[in-house]
């Protein structure tokens, strides 16, 4: 998995985006998004978190050179902060988040 096309060439707003998800994997979602070999209707991104795959997703869409349809791409989540989501901010940025207190604020800035 991590040996494959997409961790060839990895954009710099990869690792600057907050995420659950690995490297490669943000990547793999950019990568499929940009090659994607049809024109684009529409993204269902469900369970979106902070946005990173939200994100991903807008870059493969930009940076695609296929015939563009509608493209629109529907990010779905609670925004709100659980146990797991909390202790991941928690861990890797040190901050602490209130449980039960909306993330759509860190999403709208992530994307």
């Amino acid at each position: 998995f991590k040996s494959t096309v997409w961790n060839s060439s990895i954009p710099r707003w990869i690792d600057n985006s907050f995420s659950m998800m690995q490297r490669h994997e943000k990547a793999m979602l950019w990568h499929i998004t940009k090659e994607f070999p049809q024109p684009l209707d529409c993204i269902v991104d469900a369970g979106c978190w902070t946005g990173a795959s939200t994100l991903a997703f807008c870059r493969g869409v930009k940076d695609g050179n296929h015939p563009q349809r509608s493209n629109m791409i529907i990010s779905l989540d609670l925004f709100v902060v659980d146990d797991h989501g909390r202790s991941i901010y928690r861990e890797r940025k040190g901050i602490e988040l209130e449980l039960g207190s909306s993330i759509l604020p860190l999403f709208l800035e992530s994307i």
